[in-house]
């Protein structure tokens, strides 16, 4: 009696993990389609220096190169 207890109790956190691992994976594709994308713009018109944002460019290409990361994406939002 106490086994099917276990094997009941088990096969149920097994449904509820994957009825959260759905509900979780369903939140993030409607939240993924009504998501506002992102605008292009100079950065001077964001009022920021375009030869400092290279510094960024620069650390994050030297930690590639070196090996420390596989790669990057660098999104800056200003005042958004």
């Amino acid at each position: 009696m106490l086994s099917f207890y276990y094997i009941y109790h088990e096969k149920l956190q097994s449904n509820n993990m994957k009825s959260y691992i759905a509900f979780l994976t369903g939140l993030f594709f409607i939240l993924q389609a009504t998501a506002q994308p992102l605008q292009r713009i100079a950065p001077e018109l964001a009022g920021m220096d375009s030869r400092r944002l290279l510094y960024a460019d620069e650390a994050i290409q030297k930690a590639i190169d070196n090996k420390e990361i596989p790669g990057a994406v660098l999104a800056i939002v200003h005042h958004g």
